[in-house]
Protein backbone atom coordinates (compact mmCIF):
# COMPACT_ATOMS: atom_id res chain seq x y z
CA UNK A 1 0.00 0.00 0.00
CA UNK A 2 1.18 3.41 -0.97
CA UNK A 3 2.19 5.81 2.38
CA UNK A 4 -0.76 8.04 2.36
CA UNK A 5 -0.57 11.95 3.78
CA UNK A 6 -3.13 12.34 6.18
CA UNK A 7 -4.85 15.51 7.36
CA UNK A 8 -5.95 15.76 10.84
CA UNK A 9 -8.61 17.50 12.41
CA UNK A 10 -7.41 18.88 15.92
CA UNK A 11 -11.29 20.52 17.77
CA UNK A 12 -13.76 17.27 18.07
CA UNK A 13 -11.77 15.24 15.97
CA UNK A 14 -8.86 14.03 18.25
CA UNK A 15 -9.88 16.52 20.94
CA UNK A 16 -12.98 16.64 23.21
CA UNK A 17 -13.74 20.55 22.44
CA UNK A 18 -17.14 20.23 21.83
CA UNK A 19 -17.44 18.22 25.70
CA UNK A 20 -15.30 21.05 27.35
CA UNK A 21 -17.41 23.73 25.60
CA UNK A 22 -20.64 22.68 27.20
CA UNK A 23 -18.98 22.52 30.54
CA UNK A 24 -17.84 26.23 30.25
CA UNK A 25 -20.67 27.93 28.64
CA UNK A 26 -23.99 27.57 29.44
CA UNK A 27 -26.70 26.85 27.05
CA UNK A 28 -23.64 25.68 23.97
CA UNK A 29 -25.12 24.12 21.73
CA UNK A 30 -23.58 22.45 18.58
CA UNK A 31 -27.42 23.09 17.32
CA UNK A 32 -26.14 26.43 16.38
CA UNK A 33 -23.53 26.53 13.79
CA UNK A 34 -21.54 29.06 14.48
CA UNK A 35 -22.15 29.07 17.92
CA UNK A 36 -21.89 33.02 19.14
CA UNK A 37 -18.86 32.89 21.43
CA UNK A 38 -17.84 35.98 23.27
CA UNK A 39 -14.87 37.87 22.18
CA UNK A 40 -11.54 36.75 22.52
CA UNK A 41 -13.22 33.56 24.37
CA UNK A 42 -10.24 30.82 22.62
CA UNK A 43 -7.92 33.37 23.26
CA UNK A 44 -8.65 33.79 27.08
CA UNK A 45 -10.26 30.56 27.53
CA UNK A 46 -8.30 27.58 29.38
CA UNK A 47 -10.40 25.48 26.58
CA UNK A 48 -7.14 24.22 24.81
CA UNK A 49 -5.41 23.21 27.66
CA UNK A 50 -7.77 21.49 29.66
CA UNK A 51 -9.61 19.24 26.60
CA UNK A 52 -9.44 16.43 26.55
CA UNK A 53 -8.17 13.96 23.93
CA UNK A 54 -10.67 11.16 21.68
CA UNK A 55 -9.97 7.40 22.91
CA UNK A 56 -7.96 5.73 20.53
CA UNK A 57 -6.86 8.77 18.57
CA UNK A 58 -3.33 8.84 19.49
CA UNK A 59 -3.20 4.83 19.10
CA UNK A 60 -4.41 5.09 15.99
CA UNK A 61 -2.42 7.70 14.50
CA UNK A 62 1.21 6.36 16.17
CA UNK A 63 0.15 3.16 14.22
CA UNK A 64 -0.38 4.81 11.26
CA UNK A 65 2.97 6.59 11.59
CA UNK A 66 4.85 3.39 12.17
CA UNK A 67 3.05 2.17 8.94
CA UNK A 68 5.06 5.11 7.11
CA UNK A 69 2.01 7.54 6.38
CA UNK A 70 2.35 11.42 6.77
CA UNK A 71 0.82 13.64 9.44
CA UNK A 72 -0.50 16.82 9.49
CA UNK A 73 -2.93 18.17 12.43
CA UNK A 74 -4.65 21.00 10.28
CA UNK A 75 -7.14 23.30 12.52
CA UNK A 76 -9.20 25.85 12.06
CA UNK A 77 -7.47 27.43 15.30
CA UNK A 78 -6.05 30.89 15.41
CA UNK A 79 -2.49 30.87 14.71
CA UNK A 80 -2.28 32.47 18.59
CA UNK A 81 -3.22 28.95 19.33
CA UNK A 82 -0.35 27.27 17.15
CA UNK A 83 2.07 26.72 20.41
CA UNK A 84 -0.75 25.97 22.91
CA UNK A 85 -2.21 23.31 20.37
CA UNK A 86 1.57 21.54 19.94
CA UNK A 87 2.01 21.58 23.84
CA UNK A 88 -1.19 19.66 23.59
CA UNK A 89 -0.39 17.23 21.53
CA UNK A 90 2.96 16.25 23.09
CA UNK A 91 1.34 16.26 26.78
CA UNK A 92 -1.42 13.57 25.43
CA UNK A 93 1.29 11.40 23.43
CA UNK A 94 0.24 12.44 20.11
CA UNK A 95 2.66 11.87 17.56
CA UNK A 96 5.23 14.76 16.16
CA UNK A 97 3.89 15.92 13.40
CA UNK A 98 3.56 19.74 11.43
CA UNK A 99 0.68 21.63 13.25
CA UNK A 100 -1.03 24.26 10.59
CA UNK A 101 -3.26 26.93 11.96
CA UNK A 102 -5.30 27.96 8.91
CA UNK A 103 -8.76 28.64 7.68
CA UNK A 104 -8.18 26.99 4.57
CA UNK A 105 -7.51 23.43 4.57
CA UNK A 106 -8.54 22.85 1.19
CA UNK A 107 -4.92 24.80 -0.23
CA UNK A 108 -3.25 23.16 2.33
CA UNK A 109 -4.92 19.59 1.50
CA UNK A 110 -3.52 20.60 -2.05
CA UNK A 111 0.23 22.04 -1.05
CA UNK A 112 0.80 19.03 1.07
CA UNK A 113 -1.25 16.58 -1.48
CA UNK A 114 -2.95 15.00 1.02
CA UNK A 115 -4.62 11.98 0.15
CA UNK A 116 -7.39 11.32 3.35
CA UNK A 117 -8.75 13.79 5.72
CA UNK A 118 -9.96 13.26 8.93
CA UNK A 119 -12.08 16.18 10.33
CA UNK A 120 -15.95 16.90 11.57
CA UNK A 121 -17.14 20.13 10.34
CA UNK A 122 -19.64 19.44 7.67
CA UNK A 123 -17.89 23.10 5.80
CA UNK A 124 -15.03 22.02 6.23
CA UNK A 125 -15.77 18.38 4.64
CA UNK A 126 -17.47 20.28 1.60
CA UNK A 127 -14.35 21.48 0.90
CA UNK A 128 -12.21 18.86 1.40
CA UNK A 129 -13.84 16.72 -0.91
CA UNK A 130 -12.88 18.13 -3.98
CA UNK A 131 -9.35 17.60 -3.16
CA UNK A 132 -8.24 14.03 -1.12
CA UNK A 133 -9.76 10.83 -2.24
CA UNK A 134 -11.34 9.40 1.38
CA UNK A 135 -12.59 11.80 4.12
CA UNK A 136 -13.02 10.12 7.50
CA UNK A 137 -16.07 11.86 9.64
CA UNK A 138 -15.92 11.51 13.36
CA UNK A 139 -20.03 11.13 13.85
CA UNK A 140 -21.05 13.90 15.27
CA UNK A 141 -25.26 14.98 15.20
CA UNK A 142 -24.24 17.97 12.86
CA UNK A 143 -22.36 15.63 10.59
CA UNK A 144 -24.95 12.78 9.58
CA UNK A 145 -25.60 13.20 5.99
CA UNK A 146 -21.57 12.47 5.38
CA UNK A 147 -20.42 8.50 4.23
CA UNK A 148 -17.31 7.18 6.30
CA UNK A 149 -18.57 8.17 9.36
CA UNK A 150 -17.12 6.23 12.50
CA UNK A 151 -17.83 6.13 16.43
CA UNK A 152 -14.43 4.55 17.17
CA UNK A 153 -10.76 5.20 15.65
CA UNK A 154 -9.96 1.80 15.97
CA UNK A 155 -12.18 1.05 13.18
CA UNK A 156 -10.81 3.53 10.88
CA UNK A 157 -8.09 1.52 8.15
CA UNK A 158 -6.33 3.00 5.03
Amino acid sequence: MKNQIILVDVDNTISQTNRKLRELIPNFTTERYPFPFPPLFFEESPIFDEVEPVEGAKEKLKEWCIEGHWIYYVTARESSSFRRTVKWLKRHGFPSSPVICCKDKQTIARIIGATIAIDDAPHEIEQLKDVVSRIFVPAHDYNQRYENRFFNWEELAI
